[in-house]
Order: C-alpha cells, then structure tokens, then sequence
C-alpha cells in the first residue's frame, strides 16, 4: 500500500511539476513579447512623421529571443499600421509568437497629434 501511495505522489509530482515548468515558460515569453512590443511602440513614436517606413499599410518584422531583427518566421512576428486621420496619427501593434500550440498576442495602441 505504502509503495501504491509513493508511486502515485511521484507521478502527481511529475505532473505538478511540468505544469509549472509549462506555465513558467509561457508567462517567460509573454513578459518578453510585452517588452518587445512597448520597445517597438516607443521607436516607432520616435520616427513618427519623419521615416517613410511608416508610410501607409501594415508592416511585419520577425524577432529572436533577444528582440533581435530576424529572417521569418523568428520567435516573435511583429506587425504594425500607422493610420492619419483627424490629425492625428494612430499606430497599432500586434506581437504574437506560438507557444506549446496556440498562438498569443500582446496588442498596443498609441495615438498623437500630427504637429
């Protein structure tokens, strides 16, 4: 009975144990999408107005594990769009990456004035 108790606890230990690890490893990588996407909004409001890169449509970079510029499809896909409207700019960035499966995404959105 005794090893009936030991064997079960060690596969609940197993379990509990890759679950955790799992769950790490996601809140990991989401933590580093969140840093990945306020660095990008903050370099993309910086050249707002003055880079023609942010001309119209939706641009899409690709990303390493250290929020490294890469070849697709990279860790992280970055895509964002720079709409004028009203006088205002209105920059919306989406950063996903696949994790385990499903495919998460940190969303940003940042508006200004034109002048």
């Amino acid at each position: 009975m005794a090893a009936g108790i030991l064997g079960v606890s060690i596969v609940g230990f197993i379990r509990l144990s890759g679950f955790l690890w799992a769950t790490e490893a996601d809140q990991s990588q989401r933590v580093a999408a969140a840093i990945l996407a306020e660095n990008i909004m903050e370099d993309l409001n910086t050249r707002l107005g003055s880079d023609n890169d942010l001309g119209s449509g939706t641009h899409v970079y690709y990303y390493d594990n250290n929020q490294i510029q890469t070849a697709p499809p990279g860790v992280y896909r970055a895509s964002y769009r720079v709409r004028k409207a009203s006088g205002y700019f209105t920059i919306s960035l989406t950063v996903s990456w696949a994790d385990l499966g499903p495919t998460h995404t940190v969303f940003l959105q940042s508006s200004r004035s034109q002048n």
